[in-house]
């Protein structure tokens, strides 16, 4: 897959769409991220994500 990557070829435009895309989606999967957690700390029910116990996971968005 990276040998593909490295020889695709693509215009500057498209290039630039490719990142602005990339970083969309990175947004919106953090933003998902960010609700589940939120989620996983008010819920009662511990089976639905037990993030909270990891504390890495807890760090990552205290920078943010």
């Amino acid at each position: 897959m990276l040998q593909v990557l490295t020889e695709m070829e693509v215009t500057y435009s498209e290039g630039e769409a490719a990142l602005e895309l990339a970083q969309d989606v990175f947004e919106l999967f953090t933003e998902a991220m960010k609700e589940l957690f939120g989620h996983s700390k008010t819920n009662s029910c511990n089976t639905v994500l037990q993030v909270s116990s990891i504390s890495a996971f807890d760090r990552a968005f205290e920078y943010q």
